[in-house]
């Protein structure tokens, strides 16, 4: 009895580094996954905002943003509309990706953190399918950035002990996050 009492007091090994990408993988297109019925359900942008975000991005596509709004998620969707040739459907690929990077971020994060690919499992997919976060992407695309933002940062801290990269990695990424959204 003894023996198998020091046995379990030893922690499971990490998860392999294939372990968490496919985490953080599954978590990512599961997030995109449950957001592109919703948002293409019409052909219109979605939200309180979502016509926002269309004037917003022609503005900048034509060189003078229509508000003084010089956020680094403004910047990005000219490049997405030019991308899918439509403005309207450029902002909704974006909303998915965010919240791919979003989910996977904090997937990879939360298993490592952790040391468990099922924690981070279980993470990812809350932040994949929960229900605010859900109305983020429909409602505040900017907000949906800086939720992508807080993903990768969560991801990058977790290495941040074992890495000098990663530690600096994440304090530029505090800093981009200061760049997304007031």
């Amino acid at each position: 009895m003894a023996a198998n009492r020091s046995e379990s007091n030893h922690p499971a090994p990490p998860p392999a580094a294939w372990q968490l990408g496919v985490v953080a993988l599954v978590c990512a297109s599961v997030a995109a996954a449950v957001r592109i019925p919703l948002l293409w359900d019409d052909p219109w942008a979605s939200g309180y905002d979502g016509w926002y975000y269309v004037l917003q991005t022609r503005s900048w596509m034509d060189g003078s943003p229509l508000f003084a709004d010089r956020y680094l998620v403004l910047a990005g969707l000219p490049g997405q509309a030019g991308l899918t040739g439509d403005v309207v459907v450029g902002n909704k690929v974006a909303a998915c990706l965010f919240a791919g990077l979003g989910a996977g971020g904090m997937a990879l994060g939360s298993a490592r953190f952790t040391g468990s690919w099922a924690a981070g499992l279980a993470a990812g997919m809350w932040v994949a399918c929960a229900p605010g976060h859900l109305t983020v992407s429909f409602e505040f695309l900017k907000n949906e950035g800086g939720l992508a933002v807080l993903g990768i940062l969560w991801a990058l801290l977790s290495g941040a002990r074992s890495s000098p990269m990663a530690a600096l990695s994440a304090l530029m990424c505090t800093g981009l996050g200061l760049a997304v959204h007031k």
